[in-house]
């Protein structure tokens, strides 16, 4: 008895103790957000995407038009209602409409900028309860950790662009998909409420627009085939509540169901090995501006094919390498392409990584150093989950949630195999890869344990036969 309740006194420690933990990593995430706000300046932040994002809020503000028209912005009080597009998806600038009432201006960047951060605080709080469901409550608390000190995660906060808030959607998304084991009465709701959630992350990034079919693959695959059935119509109509309204009103705005030629760019912009135009490192990220031929091929997408098609033929050993190896490769290293370098998405003059800021030096080279290795062992637990392995340290709904990371991981990195696999596309799904990576250090580390122990007492049982 008194044994028991020893034990059970010291679970209480470890507990409080992890709770103690875990508001620590929530306020060590905040302060990383909120300083990088305020220490840094962006050079011309009204670039590139953050443009589009900024001027499609402005004419839906003004307007009432979803349109990236920048005529608006530059003639103001004189230029007319612009015309619609569905050149970019509505999420993100929907996030900014409220901000955006005047032609881009510092103070809006702040105002984005400080909610971002809340937003980037968040989903710390989310990881830790997602991953919580899948393993051990310090597998949760470390991958918290790392996703609060993340030199990606914390700096994207600083842009007007889209990372933040997707990861924010993708990680809800992902928690709320795994209450649908906790029972009958959280089956339906939960699968609901997560096809509406990936709904909105797919139409904040329309990366993961394919992702259900994924899920429901998923679902047939862990659950008797008529509860899979109807947990995937359920599933598949939650999403299409959000996404079908965006394909309904491209029909009736711009007569098809989208703007093609993001995904041609995409598709074309991703043949070049290295993303360098003829091996030239001055061009890595940007090889299509070295390109002559760049314009007339991405015309279409019957061109761009054509393109790529010509580009294996001419050098099928090199392309075949690029798009099965190369390009994984870069889409989970560290700095990044068609960025200003290291951590900076676009020139940033000031930032307390680049200042000196002890707190952002040391969490930085932590995160540096320990980039392959978190990469490696996230793929080791994205592997490991589908065998029987996975089953010595995880129970049957812990299973079914680590496997949807695996399958979103991989669904991540398959369709950027095909198309550009820029770095900045990674950071959304930075949260997922920590987890997995610290589930598996949790793996191997039990592992290494047992083995350990089996050495020792082969060792005293051969001792005491001598």
């Amino acid at each position: 008895m008194r044994y028991s309740l020893a034990k059970m006194s010291h679970e209480h420690y470890l507990q409080a103790l992890a709770w103690t933990g875990l508001l620590a990593v929530l306020v060590l995430a905040a302060y990383m957000r909120f300083t990088a706000v305020n220490d840094s300046i962006v050079l011309h932040p009204y670039r590139g995407d953050a443009a589009v994002y900024y001027t499609t809020a402005y004419n839906l503000h003004k307007y009432g038009v979803y349109s990236r028209n920048r005529n608006t912005i530059i003639r103001q009080q004189d230029s007319p209602a612009p015309t619609p597009d569905a050149f970019a998806t509505p999420g993100y600038p929907l996030f900014l409409e409220p901000f955006v009432s005047t032609p881009p201006d510092s103070q809006t960047f702040r105002s984005v900028a400080l909610w971002q951060a809340a937003i980037g605080t968040i989903t710390v709080l989310l990881t830790f309860m997602f991953f919580r469901r899948i393993s051990k409550l310090w597998v949760a608390l470390l991958a918290a950790a790392l996703v609060a000190i993340s030199p990606h995660l914390v700096n994207t906060t600083i842009y007007l662009l889209s990372e933040t808030v997707f990861a924010f959607w993708l990680m809800l998304a992902a928690l709320v998909f795994a209450l649908h084991q906790r029972g009958d009465r959280w089956y339906y709701p939960s699968l609901v409420l997560a096809g509406v959630l990936f709904g909105i992350a797919a139409l904040t990034r329309p990366v993961v627009e394919f992702f259900p079919v994924a899920l429901v693959f998923l679902l047939f695959t862990s659950q008797p085939r008529p509860q899979a059935a109807r947990g995937a119509a359920i599933l598949v109509f939650g999403f299409m509540l959000t996404w079908a309204p965006w394909l309904v009103r491209n029909h009736i705005s711009v007569g098809h169901s989208g703007d093609p030629t993001v995904l041609i760019s995409s598709l074309h912009q991703g043949m070049y090995p290295g993303m360098m135009y003829h091996d030239d490192p001055a061009s890595q990220g940007y090889a299509y501006y070295a390109d002559p031929s760049y314009a007339a091929e991405n015309r279409s997408l019957g061109t761009a094919t054509q393109a790529i098609l010509g580009q294996f033929a001419r050098h099928p050993a090199k392309e075949l390498y690029w798009y099965l190896a190369g390009k994984p490769l870069l889409l989970w290293s560290w700095t990044l392409v068609a960025g200003s370098g290291d951590i900076f998405i676009y020139p940033t003059f000031l930032s307390p990584y680049s200042t000196g800021a002890p707190l952002f030096l040391f969490t930085h080279a932590l995160m540096y150093g320990l980039h392959w290795m978190l990469v490696i062992l996230a793929l080791i637990a994205s592997l490991a989950v589908w065998t029987r392995y996975a089953r010595r340290y995880l129970n049957g709904p812990q299973i079914v949630a680590a496997r949807m990371v695996s399958l979103l991981l991989f669904y991540n990195t398959a369709v950027l195999m095909v198309l550009s696999p820029y770095v900045r596309y990674s950071i959304p799904f930075l949260p997922f890869e920590f987890g997995m990576a610290a589930l598996a250090a949790y793996m191997l580390g039990n592992d290494a344990k047992t083995l350990r122990a089996r050495s020792r007492n082969d060792a005293i049982r051969k001792k005491q036969n001598q």
